[in-house]
């Protein structure tokens, strides 16, 4: 009788913890992100299939007629949620600078990342020597522009309470490529330009001709551009700090009347770890509401 008692009570042990492990898995649930939302888009200019992530400010729904900063990121699965963690510490609970919309940008889908980076982040007529053999991967940031300038930012300004004159570009490697091949071919696009580590070896060093080409056409380039690059970023063959130094001196030599142009050397990061501190000094020279 005591063994039967003995294995009943033994029993009963198992079934009630059982029952907690059960209402542990029911609690398990996917981490969501608060005042943010997904949004699948087409884009008509390349027939690729994008996410487009948003994040909302904390005071967005308090305030309806108040007009917020706009800041899109490239390289977007990585990016917008790192963004929206330093936000949060920065803008939110701390006014260090102001509260903006976050909107970062997937890459396409079904496609390998690289691939998907390769193709819309680079200039057209690629003669690397990389991608010699691989012309249908590379050189598509003319119609990447497009979308983002025919398609992303209207939906973007008639969807959203957005500032208009404080709408901001942020990119890292080939993301900081296809900032300045923005900035060299269509500069009114975004009011900010936040350029983190560019890749400017790419095919030749051909950014530093496109901006050659546009300075024989125009006298001026009206934006404000922060670049930054890691003091670790010397390799002898991509030399992300000598290129960056390199743009900065030809840019100056020019003489923009309104282009306004900071570059930082970023202590003890390289390529992999820069673009935390990047993308928070950035928006600290943007968007300051504290020195």
């Amino acid at each position: 009788m005591l063994r039967i008692c003995c294995l009943r009570f033994l029993a009963l042990i198992i079934f009630i913890l059982s029952l907690d492990v059960f209402a542990a898995q029911e609690n398990h649930r996917p981490y969501t992100m608060e005042r943010s939302e997904v949004i699948d888009f087409h884009a008509k200019a390349n027939g690729k299939d994008y996410e487009v992530y948003v994040k909302l400010p904390e005071s967005y729904a308090d305030n309806p007629g108040k007009k917020y900063p706009l800041i899109v990121l490239t390289d977007g699965q990585y990016a917008f949620s790192l963004l929206s963690s330093i936000n949060w510490r920065m803008s939110e609970r701390n006014q260090v600078y102001e509260q903006s919309i976050i909107v970062g940008i997937s890459y396409s889908k079904r496609d390998d990342i690289s691939k998907s980076r390769v193709r819309d982040f680079t200039p057209p007529a690629s003669t690397d020597e990389k991608f010699k053999n691989k012309a249908d991967e590379s050189g598509r940031a003319d119609l990447y522009v497009q979308f983002i300038a025919e398609e992303l930012l209207p939906y973007l300004m008639s969807h959203y309470s957005v500032d208009t004159t404080k709408k901001i570009y942020a990119g890292h490697s080939y993301g900081g490529l296809l900032g300045t091949y923005i900035l060299f071919t269509q500069p009114n696009l975004f009011d900010y330009y936040l350029i983190g580590s560019p890749s400017l070896w790419f095919n030749n060093k051909v950014m530093f001709n496109l901006e050659a080409n546009y300075a024989k056409a125009n006298k001026d380039l009206k934006a404000k551009v922060f670049i930054a690059a890691g003091n670790e970023e010397q390799d002898p063959k991509f030399g992300m700090l000598n290129s960056m130094r390199a743009l900065e001196k030809q840019l100056k030599m020019r003489q923009y009347p309104q282009l306004s142009l900071v570059t930082r050397t970023l202590s003890n990061e390289g390529h992999l770890s820069v673009y935390p501190t990047f993308i928070t000094q950035g928006l600290l020279w943007a968007l300051p509401l504290k020195n």
